[in-house]
């Protein structure tokens, strides 16, 4: 049951940062978070693919764009600072 709770999840999720709506991690981290304005405003240069694996699922963000790319591991090392030890990239 829970792996298929994490699958529903991360499906909306990809679905929603391909539209450019980060308001989930926004919500949780706040709106200042590290590389989310460059997400946001440059949305459309990034590929977000859904996929299941074993145990769950994942979602791989890809882009030609440097400052995307740069943004990405900005908003990425924020969330695993605030989740804290237990989070893994």
């Amino acid at each position: 049951q829970q792996i298929a709770l994490i699958r529903v999840h991360l499906s909306d999720e990809a679905a929603r940062f391909s539209r450019g709506d980060f308001g989930s991690p926004e919500a949780i981290h706040g709106h200042d978070m590290p590389g989310l304005a460059v997400l946001r405003d440059r949305h459309a240069a990034i590929d977000v693919s859904y996929s299941e694996v074993p145990n769950g699922a994942s979602i791989t963000y890809r882009s030609q764009d440097s400052a995307v790319v740069g943004a990405i591991h900005e908003w990425f090392e924020a969330q695993r600072t605030d989740h804290g030890p237990h989070a893994s990239h």
